[in-house]
């Protein structure tokens, strides 16, 4: 259900860079299709237009403004010294967001005033570094529409208090008795805590930062097929992390979806080693195994301080024997209702300002150890 005023999008480019903007207008129509929503480039300029009024008019309306990186962009004196500082203005005041997309390979980009955000596509690959530029903008599209999809919800005024019930009866069911847990003694992260997301994917862009600035030396992956987490699993390989991916069985996903969902988890394990590319530098790095329950809860563990939890509702059954699983005595439902990241410090004494924290951190670790546990019983190697 969305809102009948269409969510504004902006485009900046350099004149250079036009067959880009083509192209992204073409990969726009699949936004278009779920949201309403209008991209603005330069090229709407009718004949007898004052052009620069209405390039400023637009701009200055827009909800999301899109920089098209390159070096003519940066060389560009009305886009770089024109429209991007306006453009970070509305940022930084929280009237618009700004999303750089690095359409050719420009030289320290890092330093210039949109360096600090996000870029696009993920990892800072240029759009003609990918093998098919379809496949890089394929990519964009899909994260802009996941902002798109959070300023139609606000624009619904979409304040669900079912969810709000949902994720506090999470919690609540989370916090109990907690299980201390092995402390790592790498870096130390600045400030414990939790931060929540309304999409997986940005709790992903969340942890590839942190692995960025404190690099990684292990971690653990729960995850269906581990398509949309590629970024992540990339990002550690990179850094020299041991990780151990277990994605589920393709046996168990026709029993629970469909021969779809099936093939689906085959050609993820099959092209696993592909879709990593130059990441996977040594092979021993990286293990991977299917795992048969049939739920699950989309989950990463970076060095046992720092979790990653796609929230799934569910709740506690009382077991019925010795021999119980968790999957057994877990019922979990929906999908995607929002991610957090929860961190601690290496330094326990130090660990939190407040003891919620503290519990937040120990109770989302227990879920994932039981789960991983009973992952691993139930696991079978896959080669790649």
């Amino acid at each position: 259900m969305h809102n009948a005023q269409p969510i504004k999008i902006f485009c900046s480019y350099a004149h250079e860079d036009q067959i880009f903007v083509h192209q992204l207008r073409a990969h726009f129509a699949s936004i278009q299709r779920r949201y309403p929503s209008v991209l603005w480039t330069d090229l709407e300029v009718q004949e007898g237009e004052e052009w620069e009024a209405t390039i400023l008019k637009h701009l200055n309306t827009a909800q999301i403004i899109l920089l098209l990186i390159s070096s003519d962009f940066m060389n560009s004196e009305y886009c770089y010294h024109t429209e991007m500082p306006r453009a970070m203005e509305r940022h930084n005041q929280k009237e618009a967001r700004v999303i750089p997309i690095l359409i050719r390979s420009v030289a320290r980009w890092q330093d210039a005033p949109f360096g600090k955000l996000q870029i696009l596509p993920a990892d800072g690959k240029p759009i003609t570094h990918w093998h098919a530029t379809d496949d890089a903008f394929a990519h964009v599209i899909e994260k802009i529409s996941h902002v798109v999809s959070e300023l139609a919800r606000k624009n619904e005024d979409h304040i669900n208090p079912e969810q709000s019930s949902i994720i506090a009866s999470t919690i609540s069911v989370l916090q109990q008795s907690a299980l201390p847990l092995p402390l790592n003694s790498s870096a130390l992260f600045e400030m414990p805590g939790s931060k929540s997301f309304e999409h997986q994917e940005e709790a992903y862009d969340f942890l590839i930062s942190m692995i960025r600035r404190y690099g990684a030396k292990e971690a653990v992956f729960i995850q269906y097929s581990c398509n949309t987490s590629m970024p992540v699993l990339r990002r550690l390989l990179r850094a020299g992390a041991e990780v151990t991916v277990f994605i589920q069985h393709e046996e168990t996903a026709t029993k629970i979806g469909s021969q779809f969902q099936a093939d689906r988890i085959i050609s993820a394990a099959r092209n696993l080693r592909s879709n990593l590319g130059d990441s996977l530098l040594d092979p021993q790095k990286l293990k991977v195994y299917k795992y048969r329950p049939p739920c699950s809860m989309s989950a990463i563990k970076i060095d046992n301080r720092v979790l990653y939890m796609g929230w799934y509702t569910y709740e506690l059954k009382e077991p019925s024997g010795e021999g119980d699983h968790p999957d057994d005595i877990i019922d979990f439902s929906g999908h995607d209702r929002a991610a957090i990241v929860a961190w601690q410090r290496a330094d326990n004494s130090q660990a939190s300002n407040t003891l919620e924290e503290v519990n937040d951190f120990q109770a989302l670790a227990k879920t994932f150890n039981m789960l991983e546990q009973n992952y691993r019983k139930y696991a079978e190697i896959v080669p790649i």
